[in-house]
């Protein structure tokens, strides 16, 4: 099951431009999975997580037929959620995208690198970003499931690495999560990586009732600084 709802997964005018390669600025298209294995406490795309949850959805025909008709106004297609990779026809649906003259970004939290891999050598993907949720020591608290491998992470992370595909780290900060330590452990777990984005926690009517917050802008600067001695780091607010 496909579900396209909502804005554009990209929050900077840098991860937009490398989001859909586009040589005219034209707005990326966003598609969203339903169905994710994590369950992470500060998750903001809740409405996801389980696909029978999800109000409003399109069937596959009907996301061709929509995507034909837009191609005019998209050349790159953001591929969110959830998380695709669990869907495991993903190579025919990318390869099919590709067909059509978009470019693609997909979202994971790198639980499956055997599929990130072959759709990588299949050619089907342009942009990679990989959710990291925590320090490799972490994780488990911030998830709240049991199918947490550490080593998915760690070897989803390497493939990165050694890709020629243009890739990025991202992790969503959050004042009662991630203390500063946290951070500089993760930026030195990601160390000799292309790029870590630091992004601002939103908050949502979707959390689970926590009273969780975002850091401060300064506090953030602060952070980047901190991270840049491991690798090249930025701010997406």
């Amino acid at each position: 099951m496909m579900n396209s709802k909502g804005e554009c997964l990209s929050r900077d005018a840098s991860d937009q431009k490398e989001c859909k390669g586009s040589k005219d600025h034209k707005q990326p298209g966003n598609l969203y999975y339903g169905g994710c294995n994590y369950t992470c406490r500060y998750c903001q795309n809740r409405t996801y997580e389980n696909p029978e949850e999800i109000e409003f959805h399109l069937e596959e025909d009907e996301i061709w037929r929509c995507l034909k008709e837009e191609a005019f106004a998209h050349d790159g297609v953001c591929m969110g959620g959830g998380d695709l990779l669990l869907k495991e026809d993903m190579g025919s649906i990318l390869g099919n995208l590709k067909s059509m003259g978009y470019a693609i970004k997909i979202d994971t939290n790198g639980f499956h690198p055997k599929r990130l891999y072959e759709l990588i050598e299949q050619g089907v993907i342009d942009y990679v970003a990989l959710d990291i949720k925590h320090t490799k020591h972490k994780y488990e608290d911030v998830l709240q499931s049991e199918c947490y491998n550490p080593s998915d992470v760690e070897e989803t992370i390497r493939i990165l690495k050694e890709s020629k595909i243009p890739y990025e780290f991202r992790i969503t900060l959050v004042e009662e999560i991630h203390s500063p330590t946290d951070v500089v452990e993760i930026a030195k777990w990601l160390s000799g990586g292309r790029v870590l984005y630091l992004q601002k926690f939103y908050k949502s009517l979707q959390l689970y009732g926590e009273e969780l917050h975002a850091y401060s802008q300064e506090e953030m600067e602060s952070l980047k600084a901190m991270c840049e001695y491991y690798l090249p780091t930025k701010i997406r607010y």
